[in-house]
């Protein structure tokens, strides 16, 4: 089973603008405190890396914080 995940946000736009707005949306996610996503780079590009460590971690956490990830990535695309 993985525990590292990484996600790039406006990955169809030129790569610095998709580099901006993970950069952006990591912001908003760690603003909201509802979970916690660091930056990485992989492959040259800007990535939001996701851990998931904690062995108390329910589905209803992870709904939580995908839910705050999404909310995020809309505040930033302004929709």
């Amino acid at each position: 089973m993985l525990n590292q995940v990484t996600v790039r946000f406006g990955a169809d736009r030129p790569r610095e603008d998709g580099d901006r707005l993970t950069i952006e949306t990591i912001a908003e996610i760690q603003r909201d405190g509802t979970c916690f996503a660091g930056g990485a780079f992989w492959q040259g590009l800007q990535t939001m890396r996701i851990s998931v460590i904690g062995g108390t971690t329910s589905e209803a956490d992870a709904n939580r914080s995908a839910d705050a990830m999404i909310a995020a990535w809309r505040r930033v695309r302004g929709n």
